[in-house]
Parts: C-alpha cells; sequence; structure tokens
C-alpha cells in the first residue's frame, strides 16, 4: 500500500474516532436532557403505571449515567380514586438503578443494585377489605367414554410350509467403542441482587381508627445471589403516636433464594417475645410461614389514649400466634391466635378510675379469607365482655358482644350511652335484666360492610347506627367529661 492510501485510511480512522468522541456525551447529554423534560417524565410516569395498576405516578426528575445507572428524584404514588386528605401511597426523595450493563447489551435487563433513599410508605387498613374472590374451581376434563370393542374371533393359525435352508449367518460386526459420557456442564453462578433502602417510614393505618408507624428503617438485603446475612434496623415503632418498640434490629439470612427469621428472642413493649420465620422470594407467591409467642408473663402498663389517659395492664399474660400462605394470594393466608390473661387492670388516670378483670381470653383464625373469632372474654364480679363473630377479608361483618354487669355498674353503663347518646334518647334501663339473680345484659349485635356500612344497635329499642358514628358519639363524650376534670392550678 502506498503511502498516499496510508494516509487516507489514517485520516478516515481518526475522523472516525473523533465522531464517536463526540457522539457519545452528546447523546448522552441529550438522552438526559430528554429525561428531563415533562414528556421523558411522564412516559416514565406511564410506564409506572402500567407495571402497577391501580397507582398514578409523579417524578420530579430523572437521568442515568454509566457510573451510577438509573436515578429518579421526587418519585411519589396515589391510590387512584382516593380522597384528597389521604397522604401519599409512597413518596421516594431518590431512587438508583445499577444495571448489569453486559447483560443489558444482551438484552437481558438485569439489576445489580437498588438504592432508595427516604422512602415513606403510607398503606390505609382498608386495603385489606378490597381482595379479588378466587375463581371458581373447574373439574379437570374427562375424555368421552369410548364403546369397548368386540373381542376379535379367533382365527386357526396358519399351517406352516416348509422353509428353504437358510444361508450361513455372516459374522457379526464387532460394536463401536462406547464414547465416554460427556460431563454435565454446571450452570453459572446466579448475579447477585441487592436492594438498600435507607432512612424508610411505613405507616400502617385507618381513616377511623389507630395507626401503627414504623421509623427510620434501614433494610440491606439481596434478592438473588449466594447467601448472605442480611441487616434489619428501626428508629422506633409507634402505635398511635404512643412508643410500640424502640430503636432496634432483626438478624436476618439469605439462604436458598429465601428470607429466614431465626428463632430469636426480642423485647416487644417490654414484653419477652420469641419470633422466627421463613419469606420465600423467588418461589411462586412468595410462599411465607412466621410464629410467635409470648411465654406467661406480666404485661407492663400501656396507655393507648393520650386524651383520658386510659391504660391497660396485666399480671400474667400468655400468647402464640402462627401463620402461613402465599404473600401475593390472599385466599391462602391462615393465621391462628390464641392468648390469656389474669389480673387485668384498665382505667383511666385521669379520672382516677381503675377496674380489675379476673381473666381474658382471646381465640381467633384465619380460613378462607374470613376471620373467625369463636370467642373473647373479659370477666370480673361487677363487669363482663363476652363475644364472638366473623369478619371477611371483604369487609362482611357479623358479630355480637354481650356486656353482663352488676346493677351497680348497670346505672353506670345507662348513664354513658344517654350522655353520649348512644342510647339515641332518655332511657331509665338501656341494659336489660339477666336470669341470673343481680345481674344486667345488653347485646350489641354488629352486621354491615366495613367500613361505611357497618351497623351496631345502641338504641333504647335495639336501633342501629352506622359504626362510626357510635364511635364519633363515645369521642365525643370523652372530650366532654375530659374538659369538664379540674385543671391544677397554674403557678
Amino acid at each position: 500500500m502506498s503511502k498516499g492510501k496510508r494516509q487516507t485510511w489514517g485520516k478516515w480512522i481518526l475522523r472516525i474516532l473523533i465522531a464517536v468522541l463526540i457522539a457519545v456525551p452528546l447523546l448522552f447529554l441529550l438522552s438526559n436532557l430528554a429525561l428531563r423534560t415533562s414528556w421523558g417524565r411522564e412516559a416514565i410516569a406511564k410506564q409506572l403505571g402500567r407495571r402497577t395498576p391501580g397507582l398514578s405516578w409523579q417524578l420530579a426528575s430523572a437521568s442515568w449515567s454509566p457510573w451510577k445507572g438509573f436515578e429518579l428524584a421526587g418519585l411519589q404514588a396515589r391510590i387512584k380514586g382516593a380522597p384528597p386528605e389521604t397522604p401519599d401511597f409512597l413518596s421516594v426523595d431518590r431512587t438508583s438503578v445499577e444495571p448489569y450493563w453486559g447483560e443489558s447489551l444482551k438484552g437481558k435487563p438485569i439489576f445489580r443494585e437498588v438504592e432508595v433513599d427516604s422512602p415513606q410508605l403510607n398503606l390505609p387498613l382498608e386495603l385489606l377489605f378490597v381482595t379479588r374472590q378466587p375463581p371458581p374451581l373447574t373439574p379437570p376434563p374427562v375424555a368421552d367414554a369410548q364403546p369397548a370393542r368386540p373381542p376379535a374371533k379367533e382365527k386357526s393359525p396358519p399351517q406352516a410350509k416348509p422353509k428353504k435352508p437358510k444361508k450361513k449367518p455372516a459374522k457379526p460386526k464387532e460394536s463401536a467403542k462406547p464414547t465416554p459420557q460427556e460431563k454435565p456442564v454446571e450452570a453459572p453462578p446466579e448475579l447477585g441482587k441487592w436492594v438498600r433502602i435507607r432512612n424508610a417510614g411505613v405507616t400502617l393505618y385507618s381513616l377511623r381508627g389507630p395507626s401503627i408507624e414504623v421509623k427510620g428503617l434501614n433494610f440491606d438485603a439481596p434478592l438473588a445471589g449466594p447467601d448472605a446475612a442480611v441487616a434489619l434496623s428501626w428508629a422506633a415503632i409507634d402505635l398511635s403516636g404512643k412508643p410500640l418498640w424502640p430503636a432496634g434490629h432483626l438478624d436476618l439470612e439469605w439462604k436458598e433464594r429465601s428470607w429466614i427469621l431465626p428463632a430469636q428472642e426480642v423485647a416487644l413493649a417490654g414484653v419477652k417475645t420469641r419470633l422466627g420465620g421463613h419469606l420465600g422470594i423467588r418461589q411462586k407467591g412468595l410462599p411465607f410461614r412466621f410464629q410467635l409467642a409470648m411465654p406467661q408473663q406480666d404485661l407492663p402498663e400501656i396507655e393507648f389514649d393520650h386524651k383520658s389517659r386510659a391504660y391497660l395492664s396485666a399480671g400474667q399474660m400468655a400468647c402464640a400466634l402462627s401463620a402461613a400462605g402465599q404473600l401475593t394470594r390472599v385466599d391462602t393466608w391462615q393465621f391462628d391466635l390464641a392468648g390469656e390473661a389474669y389480673d387485668i387492670h384498665g382505667g383511666s388516670h385521669l379520672r382516677e378510675f381503675d377496674h380489675r378483670f379476673d381473666s381474658g381470653r382471646v381465640r381467633l383464625s384465619l380460613r378462607n379469607q374470613i376471620v373467625s373469632c369463636p370467642s373473647i372474654e373479659l370477666r370480673s364480679e361487677e363487669f363482663s365482655l363476652l363475644g364472638n363473630g366473623q369478619l371477611a377479608l371483604t369487609g362482611h361483618v357479623l358479630a355480637v358482644l354481650r356486656l353482663v354487669t352488676s346493677p351497680h355498674y348497670e346505672e353506670r353503663m345507662t348513664n354513658i350511652a344517654i350522655g353520649s347518646f348512644l342510647s339515641q334518647g332518655w332511657t331509665s334501663h338501656w341494659m336489660k335484666p339477666l336470669e341470673t339473680p343481680d345481674r344486667y345484659y345488653r347485646d350489641l349485635h354488629l352486621k354491615g360492610q366495613l367500613p361505611d356500612k357497618a351497623l351496631v344497635d345502641t338504641g333504647r329499642r335495639g336501633e342501629f347506627i352506622p359504626l362510626a358514628t357510635a364511635f364519633q358519639h363515645l369521642e365525643r363524650f370523652r372530650d366532654q367529661e375530659v374538659n369538664e376534670e379540674p385543671r391544677p392550678p397554674s403557678p
């Protein structure tokens, strides 16, 4: 090749290199500019919406880089049709996804690591009442029966004819030497996938009831890859604004494509509790099992209403819970709960009132999306509560709670019913005399659809009112009683 031709080829190679060096950063800049536009953000939000039906998404910005992967900032998700006053279902300050670039270029997008900074998940309990009915079972197809064929008539064997002498058989050929068996090809090791969550908040709340809030949750766990230790810690767990579980951590394991919680003892609100569980990540349906056991011990005082300073404690308590099923299929969930307590104290520090129950028991079970309560009871000489019922996860409830009191407590219960307007007007006796001497009772029947269409009979003549209205009457009565309490003089 002549010198001129070599120079020409060199110039072309140099031009191609310069074009590539200019095109790569130019494409990088243009793609990031496109992601930052409203059109790019809406495209990503629509893609997220397709993958999560029932949620609408918004994000503030998006970008990508070869060393950090893809980043989304200001991510928000709301439940479609949720009331405006409800909080966002999910909000995230920043999310980054680092893929395996080699696998992605082969058309197999696999992420190496996902980092989620300061996510806040607000899960309403009412979502539990929106479940899909399982499809009806259909029997397997049965093949059409074929008519039996009549047996064939036996024929006499034909007479054998004399055969001609055969030629001398040829010498058999030597069989080929067996080929050595090929060694099985070992599957390549599974690529590791990690999820890292920093400073997360999770709130399990009800529109008309208590809430459980987890603060400062940090979670480092794999979704695939070799066995590893899993780190799970939190800053606090509160129940309706009151501390339930202080800062702590749990030691988990990643083994055989599952998160495993080895049996260990923790302190839950000052109560010794033994936990253990398992969640299969890669199996169909995400199978899980969980066990909780509280051995016989005392229950420290828990104040569950800050306005009236209502409290509950027990001298002895024991509880056992077991649960299993597939996480993505509510119809497979099963659990059994049994608990008992003795020397139970409940009352109000504000009113300086304390009542002692001799014993309490509860039994609950979940089968076929129905929570059954065969019995729940609090027993004492002056006042007892006895009940049973059923609650379907679709929201339908049917239950009864019997109040049994002495004549002294009957008068107090009547005053509460009249003062809170639960009785729907004035009445001399809100409760009825029981056949047992010196005992009164009242049966509160609950039926309907939670949370908005459940009714309870509280009136003088068994008038049914919405359950939410009954709670509102009791809350107003509590507020009036609190405001009437004498306050200490200001210094």
